[in-house]
């Protein structure tokens, strides 16, 4: 079973607005009982997901039953579950290469568990621990193993398997320090010669990827070592991701052109320093907040609430009242309060250009940062502020200057974008939620990627968001933006 769990659950089917089919671990266990009561079948249970081991005690044999049973759990009842780039830094994707190559299942499984903590390690602990319970005793102790020893799933082939090691990497001791260079030339030296490689990659989690929440860890840095020096030997790379303060976790890994993947992968720890941050006061942020004019629109009331969402989010985080300017043609009490915060204001494209080149260039500098939220509708390269207004990306660009800037965007170029709910089904209300609680603005974005791609992707076309903070074009955009750490734009 592999995709997402809860707590003594496992989810089959997610809509939009909630989990619409579970498979509890009772049933599970009466499942189980039922077929090994009649049949008295060797059964192997593999279970993947975010809190798998909380299956463990529930699936618990009786002192009346002696079934050769085997559960396999890839987390603790506590853990969400790593599926990184792709599904290959997962504990699937270990085990499964491991019981391809014959191994018995214990063999496989300690395997998997040896990689799987090795590649979510840092700061002296690993994010995921695998469990496995095979006397029934519902527990993961030193007696477990012996059934699973004796187990092989399909045929055991016998086969010798020669598997790709990595030698030499970069190491632990290196530091990068944004500020100087922020780049990091990586490589890695393979014990098989070039001609029976395939690829060799690294895959990286970087410091705030950890397994909290309640969504599985599936969007992770994969970095390809596809520059080979034949006088070194090495694969070689030089990447620009390292751009946020703390530790990376960098695992290296290898494939034959049989195949066969690096059974361990090796781990480096990398660290990140800024010599040059400026710690920004919250208070100082200058916000222009834009809600599309036409009020006829079925998605005004929904962009409206979302954007009184972030007015009182920002008010609720410290920035003053007077440091919001707020474009709406109908008059809001923003924060709830029952006053009137702001008052109608004409929406065009003149308008948000006075907003920004006026007001806020009066305000804002190298120490005080700004946020441009525009919500609305949206076309190909252009926010339409009304029906007969629209404001171009190019437009609100307008410079060749390397700025600081964050741009984030709600959909890819060709997609639609939720508003359900009057606005809850949609990634501002998600991202507004997560600054609420007080993340920064690259965590609030990747929480709120992945709930929206959850819970958007049982219906017609799932909704994909962007980030870029580092100046180059995102491609499926073509939009000659440049980006950073001050100026996050949520369209």
């Amino acid at each position: 079973m592999i995709d997402h769990g809860g707590s003594n659950h496992f989810y089959l089917y997610k809509p939009a607005n909630g989990y619409a089919e579970v498979v509890t671990a009772d049933e599970v266990s009466s499942w189980l009982n039922m077929l090994q009561g009649k049949s008295k079948a060797r059964v192997t249970l593999v279970y993947d997901a975010c809190h798998s081991g909380s299956f463990m005690d529930e699936l618990k044999q009786s002192s009346s039953q002696d079934f050769d049973r085997s559960l396999l759990f890839s987390s603790t009842p506590e853990q969400l579950a790593y599926f990184g780039a792709k599904g290959a830094l997962s504990y699937s994707h270990f085990f499964w290469n491991n019981i391809s190559q014959g191994m018995d299942l214990r063999t496989a499984h300690r395997s998997a568990t040896v990689a799987v903590r090795a590649v979510t390690q840092n700061d002296g602990r690993s994010y995921q621990t695998t469990v496995i319970d095979d006397n029934g005793d519902g527990e993961d102790n030193y007696v477990d193993g012996s059934l699973a020893r004796d187990t092989y799933l399909g045929i055991d082939i016998n086969k010798t398997v020669t598997y790709p090691q990595i030698v030499k990497h970069q190491g632990s001791s290196t530091t990068i320090d944004i500020s100087q260079n922020g780049k990091l030339d990586l490589f890695a030296r393979v014990d098989l010669v070039k001609d029976k490689i395939e690829r060799v990659w690294v895959i990286v989690i970087p410091p705030d990827s950890k397994t909290t929440g309640s969504e599985a860890i599936t969007e992770l840095p994969v970095i390809e070592l596809d520059k080979y020096d034949a006088i070194s030997g090495e694969y070689r790379a030089t990447s620009d991701i390292f751009r946020q303060s703390g530790k990376y976790t960098v695992s290296y890994y290898a494939k034959t052109k049989t195949g066969v993947n690096s059974r361990f992968p090796l781990v480096s720890l990398i660290m990140v320093t800024d010599s040059g941050y400026q710690a920004l006061e919250q208070k100082d942020l200058h916000a222009v907040i834009v809600v599309g004019e036409d009020a006829i629109n079925h998605l005004h009331k929904a962009a409206t609430n979302n954007a009184n969402l972030a007015y009182q989010t920002l008010r609720n985080r410290g920035v003053n009242r007077d440091n919001i300017y707020y474009l709406n043609n109908v008059p809001q009490d923003a924060d709830g309060d029952g006053q009137i915060d702001t008052q109608s204001k004409t929406v065009n494209s003149s308008a948000i250009n006075s907003a920004i080149k006026q007001w806020a260039q009066s305000k804002v500098n190298s120490t005080t940062p700004l946020l441009i939220y525009l919500t609305g509708n949206g076309g190909d390269e252009e926010f339409i502020v009304s029906a007969s207004d629209t404001l171009s990306a190019s437009t609100l660009a307008n410079s060749d200057k390397e700025y600081e800037r964050i741009n984030l965007f709600s959909t890819q170029a060709e997609q639609g974008a939720y508003y359900g709910a009057d606005g809850q089904l949609s990634f501002s209300y998600f991202f507004w939620s997560n600054t609420a609680r007080g993340l920064d603005v690259r965590r609030a974005f990747l929480n709120t990627r992945r709930t929206l791609s959850t819970a958007t992707r049982s219906l017609r076309s799932y909704q994909q968001a962007l980030m870029d903070d580092n100046g180059e074009p995102i491609q499926l955009l073509n939009l000659p933006l440049s980006i950073g750490k001050v100026v996050p734009m949520v369209l």
